[in-house]
């Protein structure tokens, strides 16, 4: 994973997982998987730190993102089912992942077009 991102061009510092409280900015996080059935299973996911809504997790597995304070009327993931541990990998944050104003849109997932 880290010679991927690398590999974007991306600076990246390998760390330790400390907790959400401890984290900041952009990175690509090892979550627990065990929720989704079989024990001991993990995956990568990304998140960010968002002024709003604290910490966002994009889940490769999930159509909708999560939200550690979920916005009000959107499709989101459970923020509690994402356990980090073990290494995480802090990215440099090129790009401002919000903006003044902008709020998450409403996913309807009935719509087939």
């Amino acid at each position: 994973m880290l010679q991927a991102i690398a590999t974007a061009g991306l600076i990246v510092e390998c760390r330790r997982w400390s907790g959400w409280s401890a984290f900041h900015g952009l990175g690509v996080l090892k979550v627990r998987d065990d929720w989704r059935g079989e024990k001991g299973r993990w995956h990568w996911v990304v998140a960010f730190r968002h002024s709003e809504f604290g910490v966002v997790v994009l889940d490769p597995h999930q159509d909708v993102p999560s939200f550690q304070i979920m916005p009000a009327e959107v499709l989101c993931m459970d923020f509690q089912i994402y356990e980090p541990k073990g290494d995480w990998f802090q990215v440099e944050q090129r790009i401002v992942l919000e903006a003044s104003g902008l709020k998450p849109c409403a996913t309807d997932l009935t719509n087939e077009s």
